[in-house]
């Protein structure tokens, strides 16, 4: 039997554990602690408000000077957002914070009253319990950069998400309103489909009526050095559609409605923009700081754009000990399923940030090509595994680059990356 001596926790003068169950417009707290010969149960319901947290606060505080307690450690689950006000006003004031995991909580609910019922009520009872038990997780106050710099990739991506819809839409538009319209997405979003577009020249009925010389001529004012091949087969092609395209008073109502489509486009193009430039200046601040690692984007591929979005999701990488705990946080750590002879398949655990996840699904596209800094490793996994898991081990093994590079503080070594320390020390 292998046997282990482990510190016990100082149970001198216990901190008094105050749960909340979160919802947006209410809170349900509760408290069990043990005074003298008696035990202590403290429940309560307020709204989700400031000032109704700051007294209820206040009131815990109290109670736990009143029976010899260490202070206040408030406790709820990541609800959202909703938990946001609660978890400031106890920093604001003092308190010990901390989060427990919601899959936890479902897990132990039965346990707690050995019956599957949800309540609010019976929630906050169960955080309080893994609480007791020590499952609790770090609640990290980030600081004002790192915040920003999260809501500003929120952002970015719910523009890109908007302009990804608004195409849809107008390639949607398009063919209802040009038949025989065989050009790809790309050209369309070209200088010279825009300018097709903004001059409303995506049209069979006036294709057909200007003809290839007055296009091409057009064309050539709009976009000098088109190719003659281009205003061509545009032109065939209206010359078909014609036969088959909406009369001209319906054309022009989908013509409008493609010169819209073209106006909100670009509206939210150059949102993305502009939010683009205001994350990569921030993360040259925190370059500037050295609070960025140092990624040199000519050797590694990685841009400021993508290393200052994963470090935004990331918060400081100082507060992670080992890769591991960051591939925790990130969700990305591998979770095995076996028992006896069975064993199930090896996946990733996704409990981390999903944010996290996507943005560095997008940062590892640029380095996967043969030539680039995960490159050659790639094309060999992609030999004896699927694609999706190639590309996951890919964004591990970039999330791990950055966590190293900011622990090491030397120069990007593009040979460091797949080899161990010892034998790049060995090598040097």
């Amino acid at each position: 039997m292998k046997i282990r001596s482990i510190p016990a926790p100082d149970k001198a003068r216990p901190v008094l554990l105050l749960a909340a169950d979160v919802s947006r417009d209410t809170l349900h707290l509760f408290s069990r602690f043990e005074s003298g010969h008696h035990e202590v149960v403290a429940e309560d319901v307020i709204p989700n408000r400031t000032e109704a947290v700051e007294r209820a606060l206040a009131e815990a505080a109290t109670l736990a000077a009143e029976h010899g307690l260490r202070g206040v450690r408030v406790l709820c689950e990541a609800s959202g957002g909703y938990e946001r006000a609660l978890l400031a006003v106890a920093r604001r004031a003092g308190h010990q914070t901390a989060l427990i995991s919601a899959e936890q909580v479902g897990q132990l609910t039965k346990a707690e009253s050995l019956d599957t019922g949800k309540t609010d009520r019976k929630d906050a009872r169960v955080i309080h319990l893994a609480a007791a038990m020590g499952r609790t997780q770090r609640h990290r106050d980030l600081p004002e950069p790192y915040v920003v710099l999260r809501h500003l990739t929120a952002f970015h991506d719910d523009e890109v998400r908007v302009t990804s819809a608004i195409r849809t839409r107008l390639q949607a538009t398009l063919r209802d309103l040009f038949p025989d319209y065989d050009r790809s997405a790309q050209f369309t979003f070209s200088k010279t489909g825009r300018a097709l577009l903004h001059g409303r020249l995506l049209c069979p009925h006036r294709l057909a009526q200007l003809g290839r010389t007055r296009l091409l001529a057009t064309l050539r004012r709009r976009v000098p050095g088109v190719k003659t091949a281009t205003g061509e087969r545009l032109v065939t092609a209206a010359e078909a559609s014609v036969r088959s395209a909406p009369p001209p008073a319906v054309a022009a109502v989908l013509s409008d409605r493609l010169a819209a489509l073209v106006a909100e486009l670009e509206v939210h193009e150059g949102q993305a923009e502009a939010l683009k430039e205001r994350i990569e200046a921030l993360g040259a601040e925190l370059k500037a700081r050295d609070q960025l690692p140092p990624i040199d984007e000519a050797v590694s591929g990685i841009t400021l754009f993508n290393l200052a979005r994963i470090v935004g999701q990331t918060g400081p990488l100082s507060d992670f000990a080992t890769k591991r705990q960051l591939l925790r946080y990130a969700g990305m750590n591998l979770r095995e399923r076996e028992s006896g002879q069975y064993k199930g398949q090896t996946r990733l655990s996704k409990k981390g940030r999903p944010m996290l996840r996507k943005v560095l699904g997008q940062a590892v596209f640029p380095v996967l090509r043969g030539d680039r800094l995960l490159g050659a490793r790639y094309a060999e996994r992609r030999e004896r595994m699927v694609e999706q898991k190639a590309r996951v081990a890919a964004m591990r093994k970039l999330l791990t680059v950055v966590w190293g590079a900011h622990r090491s503080r030397e120069p990007f070594d593009p040979a460091r990356v797949h080899v161990c320390q010892s034998e790049y020390a060995l090598a040097a």
